[in-house]
């Protein structure tokens, strides 16, 4: 019984932070041109997810990519398209998959150090969802990545006066199909990564609900530190445990053991994800909003703040455990800290179990019982 009320209470605690954390996310702001807008990442969006744009389709994939090369020239980034043929073949035929890449420098000089910001811009080819094939638009996936990079560079620029740092932006091709665009650029074209201080990727496993930092690099200490700046934190460390076990790949999976870096996804409605249901009419401004208000500080403080000019700032020894509250923001916890309250809660819940024990109030065979269900249960 005991045992029962503990779980329940752990339940229901985290499931009120997680509707905590959807109810305060950021209303659309639409009218303070020095803030994100999530209008300007909608109309992005409702170019590159006009057509699916996957590795079955060359001619569109081509188009989202003529229109991102533009959208950065226009930004200032000097684009540059680095063409490849896909390691894989696809249905038997060989596919050429491109990149698009571009940087912005601090205003008259160069940098020692960049944030890269990533997404991928083809979507997902043709998937069997309940027996019927499928073809996403790739609004949310990555849609939401292309456009909220997009509205952060222009955001970024407004200050760009008081850059200590740059930008790098990778728009990878063939993410879908087993990673081919990223792993080509960090086996060919490595050079784009000099400098690299910090990686920033962006994901969508479904299409609304808070954008969480699901991920993050290895020896996170510092790059938590970082993230403190941001506002609307929505983050968990034990995401990040669980998802290094599942068989899941974005982009930042290739460079996250030489990079400090979060990777960031909404994952709320996972059923429209890869489908037909990931278009225009399905996206969520609000999580739109979300990516940009919780990531727009965070670029700021690393652009701004000099003591990010070595691009070796954010690498550290060790890890931390962390957690987002509602009002509260982010909590983070030093490994000792959280054994030792691991530890002290293990000891309270011990003397609890020996004192109802004692009253006989509960009976020991049944807690092991109970336990031993939940234990296999997790597994």
């Amino acid at each position: 019984m005991l045992f029962r009320k503990l779980v329940g209470v752990i339940i229901i605690l985290i499931t009120s932070i997680a509707s905590l954390n959807r109810i305060f996310l950021p209303a659309d702001n639409q009218e303070d041109k020095n803030l994100f807008l999530t209008s300007n990442v909608i109309q992005d969006i409702q170019v590159i997810s006009k057509e699916p744009h996957s590795v079955e389709h060359p001619q569109e994939r081509s188009r989202v990519r003529e229109y991102l090369y533009v959208r950065l020239a226009e930004c200032g980034a000097d684009p540059v398209v680095f063409y490849y043929d896909s390691v894989e073949s696809y249905k038997k035929k060989r596919i050429t998959i491109g990149n698009v890449y571009g940087v912005l420098e601090p205003a008259g000089k160069k940098a020692s150090s960049y944030v890269m910001l990533i997404a991928h811009l083809d979507s997902r080819f043709t998937n069997l969802v309940k027996g019927k094939e499928q073809l996403s638009l790739g609004a949310a996936d990555d849609g939401y990545g292309l456009g909220v990079i997009l509205e952060l560079i222009r955001i970024s620029r407004l200050y760009q006066k008081q850059w200590s740092q740059g930008i790098k932006i990778l728009f990878t091709d063939s993410e879908e199909y087993g990673l081919d665009g990223i792993k080509h650029a960090y086996s060919f074209d490595k050079h784009i990564f000099d400098k690299v201080g910090l990686i920033i990727n962006f994901e969508a496993r479904g299409v609304k609900g808070p954008a969480v930092l699901f991920e993050t690099s290895v020896n996170n200490k510092k790059v938590i530190e970082l993230y403190k700046h941001s506002k609307k934190p929505t983050a968990f460390s034990l995401t990040s445990a669980v998802y290094s076990i599942l068989p899941n790949y974005t982009d930042f999976s290739v460079l996250k053991e030489d990079f400090p870096g979060m990777n960031f996804s909404v994952v709320d409605n996972l059923n429209y994800y890869h489908t037909a249901k990931d278009n225009i009419e399905n996206i969520s401004g609000r999580s739109i909003q979300h990516y940009g208000v919780q990531t727009q500080e965070i670029v700021k403080e690393y652009l701004v703040n000099k003591k990010y000019s070595s691009p070796d700032y954010l690498l550290s020894d060790s890890n931390v455990v962390y957690f987002s509250i509602p009002y509260l923001g982010i909590i983070v916890l030093s490994n000792l800290l959280y054994f030792s309250l691991n530890i002290f809660i293990l000891v309270i819940f011990l003397i609890m179990t020996l004192f109802y024990v004692k009253q006989s109030r509960i009976r020991l065979v049944n807690i092991l019982k109970i336990t031993g269900v939940n234990t296999l249960y997790i597994i």
